[in-house]
């Protein structure tokens, strides 16, 4: 709610200046079970100024299913609600005719769950590491054994049984077992590998921020998130922003890099690997493209992980108000 009077302080501004749009643009990424947006229109319902019919509200989300869950919570709202189905990697592409028009956007743990790199600096050198998942020859041999399949068909077999079901063996306990034996049989091969050029890699492509740009900041013998894909996805939302638009994401920020002295993830969230979300990137993207970027704890329930970012035109708010003065003369 809070949220809500600020974003509707910078509409009776507009309003007063009579810059504020026939449509107000709203977006919501990652919707959930749509009981923000309810409270989102609610309030703005509750007001009794006409913002209400001017607001067009597009709720975005990668899952069909979680976006007619959300439709309906919000049904009373009829034609002012929209929903996209919408890859959060690239934002852009699904929503280029808002390109300047959005005067409030909102996610929330979201960035968490899009895929990143992790860097490590020693010395002036970068080093990515590199993980995959692997089972070593003699555990396959193991498992071929106990389960009386040929070590040639570990793989495929493995393969089918994630397609179809454990029931691919004709024996519902016996592929549980085996898929079971092969899930702890599963580690990780871990090796770094330099960076040979950072000033050719690019963190963010659209902000044109670069890794030998972040390099000195960087702890040593330490591994940070780059955030690839979220500060990506962070860069194109920032330019579907009105010059008086403003992005707020709830999320797991790390707020400086010091934070990383400290265990950073993956950790578990309702269910999902998340990663923590390298916090100092984010601003250094926002201040490329423009924008003031705040990362600040969330103030309304103590001990909380989550820290809200929020980013704003760095010329916003700056014009003098006009008075019958200024105008007559």
């Amino acid at each position: 709610r809070e949220q809500i009077e600020t974003f509707v302080q910078t509409l009776d501004r507009l309003d007063e200046w009579s810059e504020l749009p026939d449509e107000i643009h709203v977006l919501e990424f990652g919707v959930g079970d749509g009981r923000q947006s309810k409270v989102w229109l609610d309030t703005f319902a509750e007001r009794g100024r006409d913002y209400l019919g001017r607001i067009r509200y597009l709720m975005a989300d990668y899952s069909p299913h979680v976006l007619a869950r959300a439709r309906e919570r919000v049904a009373p709202y009829g034609d002012r609600v929209q929903c996209l189905e919408l890859d959060f990697r690239s934002p852009i592409h699904g929503l280029a005719h808002l390109r300047g028009k959005v005067l409030f956007a909102h996610t929330c743990n979201l960035y968490d769950n899009l895929p990143t790199d992790e860097l490590m600096r020693v010395g002036d050198r970068a080093y990515e590491p590199l993980v995959r998942a692997s089972i070593t020859p003699g555990e396959v041999a193991e498992l071929a054994a106990v389960h009386g399949i040929s070590q040639h068909a570990i793989v495929p077999t493995v393969q089918q049984v994630l397609r179809q079901g454990p029931e691919f063996l004709g024996d519902v306990e016996r592929g549980v077992r085996l898929w079971s034996d092969v899930w702890d049989a599963v580690h990780l091969e871990e090796t770094y590998e330099e960076i040979a050029a950072p000033a050719a890699m690019r963190v963010a492509p659209s902000a044109d921020v670069r890794l030998d740009e972040l390099l000195h900041e960087l702890p040593e013998w330490r591994r940070v998130h780059a955030s690839t894909v979220a500060v990506e996805s962070f860069a194109q939302t920032l330019a579907l922003l009105h010059h008086e638009g403003v992005l707020v994401a709830q999320d797991i920020f790390v707020r400086e890099i010091g934070q990383y002295a400290a265990y950073r993830g993956p950790g578990k969230l309702e269910g999902s690997i998340v990663n923590w979300l390298n916090g100092p990137v984010f601003q250094l993207v926002g201040e490329r493209c423009g924008f003031r970027v705040s990362v600040e704890p969330f103030a309304h329930r103590r001990g909380s992980n989550t820290v809200v970012l929020d980013a704003r035109p760095r010329d916003a708010y700056s014009r003098p108000a006009v008075g019958l003065e200024a105008v007559a003369a």
